[in-house]
């Protein structure tokens, strides 16, 4: 399953711990995955109760994360949540902004377990994450990287050097090479940290 420019929001529960208002729920599936969505809590200040919620039953494996926005997810409500191990789960070039709990929050007896990886993660006033073999990511408060967060536009500028996600990221092109604008990753040469590459050639960012 291929699941691709969602956007998820607002979606609460009156008896949240009964009944679980789950973006996109993975039960016993592999080899699927999703890229270039939002998930946030919108103007009804509900968020997402589980995001991207791996079950606790097990079975799922081989999945790719990548190219998403996860943005002012506070109170209640979680990013990525892994409830059981998942072999072979990538988590690549995601957005997390604002966001109360951490990027991947583990619970039960959930693990990343064999061959995951968490790599060109942004997360901006979040708690960090984890997923197996991790590298160029960038998790921080200050400086602010983006063109303009509080109207939830999370482009990069093109500021480089510490704390910057620009020119940062490990090369991912053996699997996707463009951001969710379809603009190309490495085009002036090196990757970008986060869900958008800098786009060098507009002027205004």
């Amino acid at each position: 399953s291929t699941f691709e420019y969602l956007e998820m929001y607002d979606i609460g529960a009156i008896n949240a711990s009964t009944f679980h208002p789950n973006g996109i729920i993975i039960w016993s599936s592999s080899g699927g995955i999703v890229r270039y969505s939002k998930f946030y809590m919108g103007p009804d200040n509900h968020g997402i109760g589980e995001g991207i919620f791996f079950e606790q039953n097990g079975g799922c494996s081989n999945w790719m994360i990548y190219g998403n926005l996860f943005y002012n997810q506070v109170s209640n409500g979680k990013n990525i949540q892994i409830s059981s191990p998942v072999p072979n789960l990538k988590i690549w070039n995601n957005t997390f902004y604002n966001n109360t709990f951490n990027a991947v929050k583990y619970t039960n007896s959930g693990a990343c377990d064999s061959n995951g990886e968490f790599r060109n993660n942004l997360i901006f006033s979040s708690g960090s994450g984890s997923c197996g073999t991790s590298s160029n990511n960038l998790t921080q408060s200050s400086p602010n990287p983006f063109v303009n967060s509080g109207g939830s536009d999370f482009h990069i500028v093109s500021t480089t050097g510490a704390g910057y996600p620009r020119n940062k990221g490990y090369n991912l092109s053996a699997t996707f090479t463009a951001d969710r604008d379809g603009v190309a990753f490495g085009g002036d040469g090196v990757w970008d940290i986060g869900a958008f590459e800098f786009y060098f050639t507009d002027i205004s960012r």
